[in-house]
């Protein structure tokens, strides 16, 4: 049975009537559709925000990287400038160097005029002057080394150490420390001069007053001005300096005319002014040996004889025994 519609002004547009798909719904889903699309958009946007946003970053990473490099070859460039600097200053100052070494070495202002010497007792001052070699008037003060000037001094067997001093611009001062005549050894007619650290200073014919030595291993062909005893020769000799020392304590030493030291067992002392021949023995208990020969001279004065202090000391007499005329 069909429905009366009536016509009563209203609007059919507001009718729904059964069967028939509305407006509404056609724009719904238009309206989902531009939903979709504007999602869609919404997405594309994002995504280009993302990228750009990517692309930033790098350019950023890139930007520090490249401004990283850009300083470190700054800095290399520096560093490279301040070494050709200081290449060239050193080779200024070479230069500087050079000129003034040929400078001072080539003008007659620092030729030595004066040369000063101490300390020498034994040997004349010329002899010093001429043995440095150097030309006063002509030698320039810096054209020889302190070294070689000690050298060509020490050639002399009585110089024991040398010290050179210059003072600007034309005066050396030479300081030398002499050795002195200790003991001597006689060969045949001549001495040889030792001093105490057993170096041999001079071979003459004048007998100095100072003790002979015998027993010594050293041969008279063998001898060298400025050379050194021997091993086996410096232990007897320094023995021999124990003996003078305690010697000297006594007051006796310039009383000691020879020492013969062939037997290291027993060391022979000659007081030639005493007249006595002393049997010291070994050298050992010097001090008490010599303290007791000290009271025979004085107590056996003008007496002429031998005095035997060689055995031990704790059990054999020391004695002294007078010679029959």
């Amino acid at each position: 049975m069909a429905k009366i519609i009536k016509d009563n002004n209203e609007d059919i547009e507001n009718e729904i009537i059964i069967g028939i798909t509305t407006k509404p719904k056609d724009k719904v889903r238009v309206d989902q559709k531009t939903t979709r699309t504007r999602n869609s958009s919404t997405a594309k946007r994002d995504k280009i925000n993302n990228h750009s946003t990517k692309n930033k970053s790098a350019s950023k990473n890139n930007a520090k990287k490249t401004i990283h490099k850009n300083n470190k070859k700054n800095s290399y460039d520096i560093k490279k400038r301040n070494i050709n600097k200081v290449t060239i200053s050193i080779f200024i100052l070479i230069l500087i160097v050079i000129g003034g070494t040929i400078y001072f070495l080539t003008t007659p202002a620092f030729n030595v005029t004066n040369i000063n010497v101490y300390g020498n007792n034994r040997n004349p001052t010329d002899t010093y002057i001429s043995l440095s070699r150097i030309n006063i008037g002509s030698t320039n003060i810096f054209a020889f080394t302190n070294g070689g000037i000690k050298k060509n001094i020490k050639e002399n067997s009585y110089v024991e150490s040398v010290s050179v001093k210059r003072k600007l611009p034309n005066t050396v001062e030479l300081y030398i420390t002499e050795r002195e005549v200790s003991y001597q050894i006689q060969y045949s007619k001549s001495f040889t001069y030792l001093d105490n650290q057993g170096y041999i200073l001079e071979i003459q014919e004048e007998k100095k007053d100072v003790p002979i030595i015998k027993g010594f291993s050293l041969k008279e062909e063998t001898i060298q001005l400025g050379s050194r005893l021997e091993n086996d020769d410096l232990l007897k000799l320094n023995n021999i300096s124990k003996i003078i020392n305690y010697c000297k304590y006594n007051s006796i030493e310039n009383k000691i005319s020879s020492i013969d030291v062939s037997d290291n067992e027993n060391y022979i002392l000659n007081f030639e002014e005493d007249k006595k021949i002393v049997y010291l023995g070994d050298a050992s208990n010097l001090s008490e040996r010599l303290s007791l020969l000290k009271t025979i001279l004085t107590n056996e004065k003008g007496k002429k004889g031998e005095i035997f202090m060689n055995g031990d000391l704790n059990e054999d007499k020391v004695y002294f025994r007078e010679e029959e005329n």
